[in-house]
């Protein structure tokens, strides 16, 4: 065992223990060697967050003093049972977790992102939110749009924005892991082509402002208005032709400029500079 790999070993084990989840830890390597599903964590744990995803939100959550926070493609919880936020909203159609044994403060809805969004009334609202559902151009950008609606001064977190190759990029995830089989490959990664809502956002919505962290684990993508309070354009542009873009040509130099690519450390920290700028011009505004 390599010494990163032994101290990452000794931090998550202190880390279960500080916060009361061993049990459970132990209890899910019972539950998922006999088939069951797993319990998420009662309780985040605590720093360091050796998931980039964790280590990302938590730093905006603390920085924001963010009180709701929701993701779209929960999965098996590893991200959102160990977000320090009050209120937790986690959605996905098909979880991988026992949906019975939430954490306190927790709330689940297996359904769609879509009917999701179309179940809540505009006054409720979120401080925080991950996207990271179905990985295509079209529902990510709608689930962006949908989020977007509840979000009027918060922070929207994009997963897999920069895919790693070609294979990786297709829309289809089915086809990419039959691509990845035929060339012999031994990795599975596949980002789909949420890729193009930055392209999106870049080209057609001026009122928003935003940030790719490269390096330090997966890429993703930190959206927010320019602005407190500032409507979001209606598309006005042509969304086909950003759906038909090809992964080749667009990254054949790297990540592009139009990306705002950033490292992890400064992409947080523009972000909640001005996050926490038009949180004090909301607070200082009468009838705010």
């Amino acid at each position: 065992m390599a010494k990163s790999d032994f101290v990452r070993g000794g931090t998550r084990a202190a880390q279960l223990l500080i916060s009361g989840n061993l049990p459970t830890a132990f209890q899910n390597q019972r539950r998922v060697g006999k088939g069951f599903s797993r319990v998420m964590y009662r309780r985040p744990v605590p720093k360091p967050w050796t998931n980039w995803s964790q280590r990302r939100i938590n730093t905006l959550a603390e920085g924001m003093c963010a009180s709701r926070y929701l993701e779209i493609g929960i999965h098996r919880g590893f991200t959102a049972e160990n977000i320090r936020v009050r209120d937790r909203v986690g959605v996905d159609p098909a979880p991988m977790f026992d949906v019975n044994k939430l954490p306190k403060g927790f709330s689940f809805f297996a359904v769609e992102s879509n009917t999701y969004f179309a179940s809540l009334v505009p006054e409720v609202t979120f401080d925080l939110v991950f996207l990271d559902g179905l990985h295509t151009f079209e529902q990510t950008r709608t689930d962006l749009v949908n989020a977007l609606r509840h979000v009027p001064s918060g922070v929207i977190l994009i997963d897999d924005t920069v895919p790693i190759d070609e294979i990786a990029a297709l829309p289809d995830q089915e086809a990419s892991i039959a691509r990845r089989r035929a060339t012999g490959s031994d990795t599975f990664d596949w980002m789909g082509d949420v890729w193009k809502v930055v392209v999106d956002i870049e080209r057609y919505h001026p009122e928003l402002d935003f940030r790719t962290i490269v390096g330090s684990g997966n890429p993703q993508t930190l959206v927010w208005r320019r602005q407190p309070g500032e409507v979001i354009l209606e598309p006005s542009g042509d969304e086909q032709a950003i759906a038909e873009l090809s992964y080749e040509e667009f990254f054949s130099e790297g990540i592009p400029v139009q990306f705002k690519p950033s490292s992890e450390a400064e992409a947080l920290r523009t972000c909640l500079a001005a996050v926490t700028r038009t949180m004090r011009v909301e607070a200082a505004t009468p009838g705010s």
